[in-house]
């Protein structure tokens, strides 16, 4: 049904276009909704919500997605954390903390990250990117247990959060 629904995209653009559809254009019209799902994965789990996080996980391995990019999308997600909280603790301010994280800040996601930084411990961000590193090894030594390594992991992670997001 997914790929139905990307072809039926592919079919529509080319038929509004004359020019010939190139590799970029399928790029374009796909717009890659797991980079967005990702995203979504590595706030719901900072932010300990374990419900939401298990659903985008499984909806991702579902799509196809590896567990080695779940991982990495959620060890990207807590070094540029970790980054931001080094210069914070040299004195900087949050924005000129995240001035140097590349890719930059997406301006609509400042205010989630900034109270991930506020919230989250330094040692636990980087015990919990000790535990992913360990995991994504795991995966790699063990194909037929990677997936529940993996979500075991990113559960684990999305459990310890909520103590940072009590109301």
């Amino acid at each position: 049904m997914i790929n139905n629904n990307e072809l039926e995209k592919i079919n529509l653009y080319v038929a509004k276009s004359d020019k010939e559809l190139s590799l970029d254009d399928i790029k374009f019209i796909m717009n890659d909704s797991s980079s967005q799902n990702l995203s979504k994965m590595n706030e719901a789990v900072m932010f300990g919500n374990s419900i939401k996080s298990s659903k985008i996980v499984n909806k991702l391995l579902s799509e196809g997605v590896s567990p080695i990019s779940l991982l990495r999308s959620l060890m990207n997600y807590l070094i540029r954390l970790q980054k931001t909280k080094i210069e914070m603790k040299k004195g900087n301010n949050f924005e000129n903390a995240i001035k140097n994280l590349k890719p930059p800040l997406f301006w609509k996601d400042k205010e989630n990250f900034k109270s991930l930084c506020q919230r989250w411990p330094l040692e636990i961000i980087e015990k919990n990117l000790d535990r992913l590193l360990e995991t994504e090894i795991s995966c790699k030594l063990n194909n037929k247990v990677s997936i529940l390594d993996c979500e075991k992991s990113i559960l684990l992670i999305a459990n310890s959060g909520k103590q940072y997001f009590k109301n």
